[in-house]
């Protein structure tokens, strides 16, 4: 991992629970603790929650 959040082999880890997720840059991953949904920010590679306008760490359109 590159940065906290940041994808770096696939995986990051959920910004709400620290749960750690493997994400594919094509589908979605739900953390399952907290039942959300992730894409990954086509900016910065962050993730980012499913339907979100802006990426929070970057502040691009995912």
């Amino acid at each position: 991992m590159e940065e906290n959040g940041k994808i770096g082999e696939g995986t990051c880890k959920c910004p709400y629970c620290d749960q750690e997720l493997a994400l594919c840059a094509d589908l979605p991953v739900t953390c399952q603790p907290c039942s959300i949904a992730f894409v990954i920010c086509s900016a910065c590679g962050g993730p980012v929650r499913e339907g979100s306008v802006t990426c929070p760490t970057c502040g691009a359109k995912p």
